[in-house]
């Protein structure tokens, strides 16, 4: 009797999924942190500001409080990328960092769209394996060692 050829699923794993949310929000960072500053400005120009008003003081307090964590995300995911070899890192900031499709990445580095999507997928596990996402007993283990 034949056996037959164990196929990988085509579901993307739940670390990867994780890391491409964590890069989107890298990604964003720059953005979502100058609309903080925009917000924080604003709530110190109403007219009659008084630094007595607790409620803006709570507001420009959150507010300061999520620019921080972003800030915690971009560097964290910055130390994990500078971790990759420059052929991911290539790849994982052309793809997610600026957007490029497959087709564009492979005019711009050479590769054929599914030794992209390789790289990605490597990058991904590598990255989710930095960033300690990856379960330790799953069938489904990231590339060993880069």
């Amino acid at each position: 009797m034949a056996r037959k050829k164990k196929r990988h699923s085509t579901k993307a794993l739940p670390w990867r999924t994780e890391v491409i949310g964590m890069l989107e929000a890298y990604r964003t960072c720059q953005t979502k942190t100058q609309a903080i500053d925009k917000q924080i400005a604003r709530l110190q120009e109403i007219q009659g500001f008084d630094l007595e008003d607790r409620a803006a003081l709570l507001e420009i307090t959150r507010l300061e409080r999520d620019k921080e964590e972003l800030a915690e995300i971009r560097d964290t995911i910055q130390r994990a990328i500078d971790m990759l070899p420059e052929e991911l890192k290539q790849v994982i900031e052309l793809r997610y960092l600026q957007n490029m499709s497959l087709a564009e990445i492979g005019e711009h580095v050479m590769y054929t769209e599914r030794n992209i999507l390789y790289r990605s997928t490597k990058a991904l596990d590598a990255l989710a394996r930095y960033l300690n996402l990856v379960p330790v007993n799953t069938d489904n283990r990231p590339l060993a060692g880069l």
